[in-house]
């Protein structure tokens, strides 16, 4: 087994063991594991300040997978700004669901060995 594919299989054991939580986004539920480590983190986007309310990790291989016109897959960071249903990942200002509160996507990361993606989202009142 590969270090991607280890840490794939231990999010996945761990939505399980946590009763296989789940965020919505463009209508389409989603399985995650979530992480209030970087609750409270205050991030600066330009000249506005943001503070993370949760961090959603996402195994790669339950999100839709972007990729270019010839085929070839799409870094997260080149995806980010461009992501639509069913083509990539949800990215900075989308709009998710997690537990019937509604979040804004701050920033969308890649976890270690690109086996995940870390969401960091802000209350969408702020």
């Amino acid at each position: 087994m590969s270090f991607t594919t280890d840490l794939q299989d231990g999010l996945a054991e761990l939505e399980t063991e946590l009763g296989t939580p789940t965020f919505v986004w463009k209508t389409v539920s989603y399985p995650c594991v979530a992480n209030r480590l970087k609750r409270g983190t205050v991030v600066t986007f330009g000249a506005k300040e943001e503070t993370i309310a949760l961090t959603l990790q996402v195994r790669k291989t339950v999100l839709p997978t972007p990729v270019t016109a010839a085929g070839a897959e799409v870094t997260a960071a080149d995806a980010m700004s461009t992501a639509t249903a069913a083509t990539a990942p949800p990215s900075s200002g989308h709009r998710i669901t997690f537990q019937g509160v509604v979040y804004r996507v701050l920033a969308v990361s890649e976890g270690p060995g690109r086996a995940f993606y870390e969401i960091d989202l802000a209350d969408i009142n702020r």
